[in-house]
């Protein structure tokens, strides 16, 4: 007996087969759907996809009409004449591990059949690939199997695989069995679908007033599928809640658009927001980026030069650039230039200051320290260029013969690392003159005593002066590694550029004028006893 238990309804259940024939007796029978002389009186009806409930019940006469019956239920069964395929043509896919819209090593595909499988007919060396492709070291595993048979299998890429969208996997319709033997009619083709895009990268918001512009940088691949707009979020917390932003990145602009970029408006000045942005294809919207730094919008400024702007300045203005605004780095020109950018878009002005006028009145002059070791300008107690006398600090006399054509430079530099260096580039209105050398007045070591001396770490390239000094050793004139280093000097040389006759020192020309006294002295003595 036949009762239906579930599957496709089939409304003669029970169905009954009465066995005949050497079926009665032979201990085996194949019970079929027609008439067999060895097997049913009489046709089933069994309806395929049907599970029934199974019983067999035996009997025979033990005296005069009497009948004993015994009854085995045998168990449960699938009627099933109906060959496996394919359930869905495009295998879905479970990952892109990397979240870039490209397949890659570790991303998985889903193969699914309409019904469960022999799993150890459905290989990856009885897949086939299309078009060139490999699958290299890639690995095929069923999911959930019981009995040995399975209804999906899972695909994960490994190795070196050229796996593509639009390629085919296919699988020969004879490795293709059901529980009931039945062999697929058809190979099991399955075609590589496209997938969403990537995640969009390098997400940065900059805030303005009111407002912030969202920027990013489209996803490594799109899936199979061409991008075709953007999804952006903002949000007040790191965390979230994100939700869709506004004014140009409304989500009926940004998504019909492919410009990696937006405006969201209407945003509080004040408040700090985050951005997130998705890819849209043809498939679906992608996976969400990594949130962007925060941007705070703000009221807008307009730059505005400070108190160094027009004034005249030896050194690289540091103070005073900017009332209002952002300052750049200064130009080192005459002039000095820097510029302050306004805010929240706001103009920009453009500053200056003019370099300072020399003292000897032939032009202006300009000295610019070269960042390092924490070294600053003392602009307090800098002379800069001063006069060879007449200031403060100039000293108390100056080498003979040697003419100074820009005068002298005076700097202190403070806030070094102890024992460091620093350089200084002086720059002079023309190029200086042939056989033109740095002097500095001062201690050396080994000679404690202020004196003149050529300096030798000076190097003078037309009308420019670098000068490397180093703290507490020759050129700073306090000989003390003390993180202060200070340098009185000029440029100078020989009128006309002629090399300059060495000079004697006081004690040379004291030396020198007594031995003459004494020559004149003992040449007098001759001249008496001569009696001349």
């Amino acid at each position: 007996m036949f009762t239906r238990t579930g599957g496709t309804a089939d409304p003669n259940s029970p169905q009954t087969c009465a066995l005949q024939g050497a079926a009665l007796n032979s201990g085996a029978s194949s019970v079929g759907q027609a008439v067999d002389t060895n097997g049913c009186s009489a046709g089933l009806g069994l309806v395929d996809g049907t599970s029934y409930a199974v019983v067999l019940s035996a009997s025979n006469v033990q005296g005069a009409d009497q009948v004993a019956r015994y009854d085995n239920g045998i168990g449960m069964l699938t009627y099933d004449i109906t060959p496996p395929t394919v359930a869905s043509s495009t295998p879905t896919v479970v990952t892109d591990t990397g979240a870039d819209g490209t397949l890659n090593v570790g991303d998985t595909l889903v193969l699914s059949f309409s019904e469960p499988v022999l799993v150890s007919q459905v290989t990856l060396g009885n897949l086939s690939l299309n078009n060139g492709h490999t699958l290299s070291s890639s690995t095929l595993a069923a999911n959930s199997a019981v009995g040995g048979y399975a209804s999906s299998f899972t695909l994960t890429l490994a190795g070196t695989p050229t796996l593509a969208v639009g390629d085919t996997l296919t699988i020969a319709s004879a490795q293709v069995l059901d529980r009931a033997s039945n062999a697929a009619t058809a190979n099991a083709v399955f075609t590589v679908p496209a997938f969403v895009a990537g995640t969009p990268t390098g997400v940065a918001a900059t805030a303005g007033n009111a407002q912030a512009t969202v920027t990013w940088t489209a996803p490594a691949g799109n899936g199979g599928s061409a991008v075709t707009g953007y999804r952006v979020q903002l949000a007040t917390n790191l965390g979230g809640p994100y939700s869709d932003a506004g004014g140009g990145c409304l989500p009926a602009t940004t998504l019909a658009s492919t410009t990696p970029s937006c405006v969201a408006s209407g945003l509080s000045n004040g408040t700090t927001y985050y951005a997130k942005v998705a890819a849209q294809n043809g498939v679906g919207l992608g996976n969400y980026s990594t949130a962007s730094t925060g941007a705070t919008p703000t009221a807008l400024v307009n730059g505005v030069c400070g108190t160094a702007n027009g004034v005249a300045s030896t050194f690289t203005p540091s103070a005073g650039l900017c009332t209002a605004g952002n300052a750049s780095a200064v130009t080192d020109g005459s002039p000095w230039a820097w510029s302050c950018a306004g805010t929240a878009g706001g103009t920009t002005a453009s500053c200056s200051a003019p370099n300072t006028s020399l003292p000897t009145n032939n032009g202006t002059g300009r000295a610019r320290l070269v960042p390092g070791h924490n070294w600053v300008v003392d602009h307090a107690d800098s002379g800069g260029f001063i006069p060879t006398t007449g200031h403060a600090k100039s000293p108390p006399n100056l080498p003979p013969g040697i003419h100074f054509p820009y005068g002298l430079f005076d700097v202190k530099l403070t806030g070094g690392d102890l024992n460091s260096s620093t350089s200084l580039v002086l720059t002079y209105p023309a190029n200086l003159p042939p056989g033109t050398a740095y002097w500095k007045y001062g201690p050396e070591p080994g000679n404690a005593a202020p004196h003149w001396y050529q300096y030798p770490n000076a190097v003078i390239s037309g009308n420019q002066i670098t000068l490397t000094l180093t703290d507490g050793l020759q050129g700073d004139s306090d000989l003390s590694g003390n993180g202060v280093i200070l340098d009185p000097g000029g440029p100078g040389g020989v009128p006309g550029g002629a090399t300059g006759i060495p000079s004697l020192s006081e004690w040379g020309l004291l030396l020198l004028s007594a031995c003459l006294g004494l020559m004149g002295l003992v040449f007098a003595r001759r001249s008496s006893a001569r009696g001349l």
